[in-house]
């Protein structure tokens, strides 16, 4: 039978260390600051709950090697010494679940809200980030899956994947940036530096305001054994109504698929797109793009995934003539007597 165990800030990184049953419960009680909590993985190490609904706050935490763990309704803030709300190195099966995050009236360069580096099979679902540069960002992680975020007053963007492999972004909405000096926020941003990032589905995100929609950035002419490009990344029903041009921009993709979008203009002189550069084997249709004077509404065709086909039936061969007849044999010429 699961057990729950409660523990404040000064006994929690000792109670980390303890041997759970799977299932097993961590009930936080009162504020936590600064932590620096590790649960590495060891063999037969069970899937453990750490319940933070009763915590005041966590601010600051900075975890590293803390594996097969769930973090549930955490009140997140960033601080002053890490600069994230929650950054964890190293994780394997770590997942945050009803969580918040908070930060600075005026986002500050370099935080975020939430943050996973090196690790595998993390998840971030039901968050609503905000006063950070960043709200979400993974970089360098196997299996990735970001579901229901919503993020605002952001200095940046709201979801980073970078060098991240075997990913799904769902159920995105960003809106209302407030953009740090010189940068383009973005609802979701790829980034391939070192690890190519591939094998990932971007769907139903929903951009609002002065921002970018979905963006995949590359740079083979700065260093082309450093900007790997991407590989096999679908974009599908997504709706990005936004005001920079944009909207959703892959870059150097080997089998992209775009599929179901749209796109409208909410201000700025150019109209917001969908641009594929430097793609190969790319499949799109069902794409919308609202008109912006002086530009003119377009579309793609038909979304493929909708697309019924009926096979041509391949005709039988036609039957093999019938061998010739034998020709008759020549007679032998009958010899007369003498």
């Amino acid at each position: 039978m699961a057990t729950i165990y409660e523990t404040t800030q000064a006994t929690f990184e000792a109670a980390l260390k303890r041997t759970y049953a799977a299932g097993d419960t961590l009930q936080l009680v009162g504020p936590f600051t600064e932590l620096r909590p590790t649960r590495p993985m060891v063999a037969g190490l069970a899937q453990i709950d750490i319940d933070a609904s009763r915590a005041d706050y966590l601010r600051d935490t900075y975890a590293y090697d803390l594996c097969n763990v769930n973090l549930h309704s955490a009140k997140l803030q960033v601080g002053s010494k890490f600069g994230f709300g929650f950054r964890c190195d190293r994780p394997i099966n770590l997942g945050l679940f009803d969580c918040t995050g908070t930060g600075d009236a005026l986002p500050r360069a370099d935080t975020r809200n939430v943050m996973f580096l090196d690790g595998k099979n993390c998840t971030v679902s039901r968050f609503v980030g905000s006063g950070a540069e960043v709200v979400v960002h993974a970089e360098r992680v196997d299996g990735l899956t970001v579901t229901e975020v919503e993020g605002f007053k952001h200095g940046s963007d709201v979801v980073d994947a970078y060098n991240v492999v075997n990913f799904l972004i769902d159920q995105i909405y960003g809106h209302d940036p407030l953009t740090l000096p010189g940068m383009h926020p973005d609802c979701v941003q790829l980034s391939s530096m070192g690890i190519q990032t591939r094998n990932g589905v971007i769907r139903r995100v929903k951009a609002r305001g002065a921002m970018q929609g979905v963006t995949a950035f590359n740079h083979p002419e700065i260093d082309p054994t450093v900007y790997l490009g991407f590989a096999d990344i679908t974009v599908e029903d997504c709706d990005i109504q936004v005001s920079m041009p944009q909207a959703i921009a892959l870059y150097d993709c080997a089998r992209p698929r775009v599929c179901g979008n749209a796109v409208a203009t909410t201000g700025g002189p150019d109209q917001a797109t969908i641009n594929l550069i430097r793609c190969t084997d790319e499949v799109r249709g069902g794409n919308t793009i609202a008109a912006w004077p002086p530009y003119a509404a377009s579309s793609d065709g038909a979304d493929p995934r909708t697309m019924t086909t009926t096979p041509t039936p391949v005709p039988a061969p036609a039957p093999a003539p019938a061998p010739a007849p034998a020709p008759a044999p020549t007679p032998k010429p009958k010899r007369r007597r003498k």
